[in-house]
């Protein structure tokens, strides 16, 4: 992306996420050229080219699964989740306080009745909220208060909540996503009472994950730089260490 004529600048997304229609993606760029503005463009599979933006201020962008609304987490109100439809008009805010804990990245329930969202810093933990919810008061604790860090909630196909569960310190640094080498843990939890049904591993430290469309199969990136993905009983690599992907979406 170009900043001005005289120079260009290359920015890498925070977060990004696709259209369920898979010609469309959401792309936040964190640095320029306006510091954590979410962007549109079409998955041409080309440069990104002239973008367009969706909206100012709002980062770590999750569309729903019928392409109809954008969850986006912002800072400007404390912590708060802004729903925006696809042009970037507001239709919703989940209030968050002055001095509550940053949101991370965010996920919609297969019916996009819920968002599954992380809330919190070096102790960072899973919460669940309605997607009609006024503030995040109403926002529910599913993975957190232990030693580990829980993060990068993605849906299954039948409703369940997988989130990565990794020793700390694994705190996002916006200039270089790579966490610390380690293990994490894939924890699937039933997110309306928080229970965890079972549990995998990643072979190396999760960074990002997300289901397909199908809810059916989990690419996930790792901390020195591999993609791989899983599920039907199969498992697989897409890209090689070293790859320094900065954002994962189906």
């Amino acid at each position: 992306m170009a900043a001005d004529e005289s120079r260009e600048t290359v920015s890498f997304p925070a977060g990004v996420d696709v259209w369920p229609s898979g010609d469309r993606v959401a792309i936040d760029m964190c640095c320029e050229p306006v510091p954590g503005s979410t962007y549109t463009a079409n998955a041409t599979g080309e440069a990104l080219g002239d973008p367009t933006l969706l909206h100012s201020g709002g980062i770590f962008p999750a569309v729903d699964p019928k392409g109809q609304r954008i969850a986006l987490s912002t800072q400007a109100s404390g912590g708060s989740i802004v729903i925006v439809d696809t042009d970037g008009e507001r239709i919703h805010e989940i209030t968050g306080q002055s001095d509550a804990p940053g949101v991370g990245e965010i996920a919609w329930s297969p019916h996009g009745q819920q968002l599954a969202f992380e809330w919190g810093g070096e102790d960072a933990g899973v919460w669940v909220v309605e997607a009609d919810a006024a503030n995040l008061d109403d926002a529910r604790e599913v993975a957190g208060r232990s030693q580990a860090v829980f993060e990068s909630p993605a849906f299954r196909a039948d409703g369940m909540l997988v989130v990565t569960e990794s020793d700390p310190p694994a705190v996002r640094n916006m200039a270089d996503q790579r966490r610390p080498e380690g293990e994490s843990t894939g924890i699937v939890l039933d997110p309306a009472t928080g229970q965890t049904l079972a549990s995998f591993d990643y072979d190396g430290r999760a960074l990002h994950q997300d289901y397909d469309a199908s809810g059916r199969y989990l690419a996930y990136s790792l901390s020195d730089g591999r993609v791989r993905w899983r599920g039907g009983g199969d498992a697989g690599e897409i890209l090689p260490a070293d790859s320094q992907l900065s954002a994962l979406a189906w």
